[in-house]
């Protein structure tokens, strides 16, 4: 949703966090991308840490933010239009039921598909 709200970059304070959610500053545990447990030297993603790099793979720097106008309340998307002419979508349903979606850009091309109930979906929509 910040994508589509003119944001040009997001931080993520706490990347990675011990199993209670720290260390802890005002005593509120905290969530993040990755969470480290320290005693059995291991970490865990999270479904931010995927949802955070799935974003990353198809908006890059340089792209250009286009809109992208879901008709569905459940489905939420971000589109950006790279240098070549291709336009990246990322659409994520958070409905609990498949939907059919269409993707029109410019009116001239299209991809008709559905997606899954409480999915995350990406697609390239070439020049």
């Amino acid at each position: 949703q910040d994508i589509n709200y003119y944001s040009v970059g997001w931080v993520d304070w706490n990347q990675a966090l011990n199993m209670i959610g720290g260390p802890l500053f005002l005593g509120n545990a905290l969530d993040a991308p990755i969470i480290v447990n320290e005693g059995a030297d291991e970490f865990y993603q999270q479904p931010t840490f995927f949802a955070l790099t799935h974003v990353s793979k198809f908006f890059k720097r340089g792209d250009l933010r286009i809109d992208a106008i879901p008709s569905d309340n459940s489905v939420k998307s971000a589109a950006v239009l790279k240098e070549d002419g291709t336009v990246a979508v990322v659409v994520l349903n958070t409905g609990e039921e498949d939907t059919a979606i269409t993707i029109s850009v410019d009116g001239s091309r299209f991809i008709n598909t559905d997606i899954l109930a409480k999915s995350f979906n990406s697609f390239l929509v070439p020049p």
